[in-house]
């Protein structure tokens, strides 16, 4: 009796080796599947390949958020309708360049006009002396 039982004993671990293995290759194949999921998963080129639209959806608004925004004021609005119309206040070097010009400017005005109301006397002058 103890024969049998031994045998018996004998094929019952047997039995459970052979489940275990069967157990541990079925798991290794799952793991393996899960594995391989998990990269294609996380593989962003070939999500991006998947589905195109997201990704540009999420390329517009990165570059939304990263790029800063520029607030739109009434002196811009002004400045955009004049484009011509200085922004800043004018230098002291400027300022007085204008000036020295604008002096320049008078002389030369008030000298040809003093050349220009002088010239019909100066021509009878010159007419009663021939």
């Amino acid at each position: 009796m103890r024969l049998e039982l031994m045998e018996s004993d004998q094929q019952q671990i047997d039995d459970i080796r052979r489940q275990l293995s069967d157990c541990r290759s079925r798991i290794a194949g799952d793991v393996q599947t899960i594995a391989e999921g998990v990269r294609a998963a996380v593989n962003w080129k070939q999500q991006l390949g998947r589905h195109p639209l997201i990704g540009l959806a999420l390329a517009a608004l990165t570059g939304y958020w990263i790029v800063p925004s520029r607030r739109v004021t009434v002196s811009h609005v002004y400045q955009a309708a004049n484009p011509l119309r200085e922004k800043r206040k004018p230098s002291v070097t400027s300022a007085l360049l204008r000036s020295v010009v604008s002096f320049a400017t008078r002389l030369a005005i008030d000298y040809l006009k003093q050349r220009l109301l002088a010239a019909p006397a100066r021509r009878q002058e010159d007419v009663a002396r021939y």
